[in-house]
Order: C-alpha cells, then structure tokens, then sequence
C-alpha cells in the first residue's frame, strides 16, 4: 500500500532494481503494456519509470481478462461482458446490433 511519499520512492526503487536485473539479464520490459493504476480517493497520482520510459497512471486495467477500476469495482468489467453477450446474441438471432 502506498500512503506517503517514501512508499512511492519505495516503488520507484523497486521498479528501478527490476529494470537494472532485467538489463542485466538482457531481458526486455514492455514498458509500453505497463500502467499504474491509482487506487482510491486518496491515491496519490506519481508517474513511475522503468529507466528513461514512463508507466503512466491508468483508471482501468485489465488484468488476466478482467477489468478493473481505481474504486475497485468490476462495473466496466461487468458492462463489457454483457455487450459481448448482447452482440452476440444478435448474431445468432440474425438481427443487426441496436
């Protein structure tokens, strides 16, 4: 849990003795899939780095297909699975997506 200012130098330096093993190891970060997700009303919004590349803040993830929010809640996820289904129920019904 992050709740001052030493627990994000705690993150950035974790983040950083990851990057300089994964250097070591010639081991590429994708960087790019990266976010950091800010969790609730308080959440202090830092920008993180894994060398010279950012990790931008997100307010949704998607972790192992499901989605989440900075509140915690499953609502987007929730709101997705149910337009899937509804497209696809329109496929096999033959009729066009409303």
């Amino acid at each position: 849990m992050v709740e001052s200012p030493t627990d994000l130098q705690s993150r950035q330096d974790a983040l950083n003795r990851l990057f300089k093993w994964a250097d070591t190891w010639q081991l590429g970060i994708a960087y790019k899939k990266c976010s950091a997700l800010p969790v609730g009303c308080h959440s202090l919004n830092r920008v993180f780095a894994f060398g010279s590349n950012t990790v931008p803040n997100a307010s949704c993830v998607r972790d192992l297909g499901v989605l989440i929010d900075s509140n915690l809640s499953f609502v987007e996820h929730i709101n997705h699975i149910v337009a899937k289904a509804h497209a696809r129920a329109c496929l096999i019904n033959g009729r066009p997506m409303e």
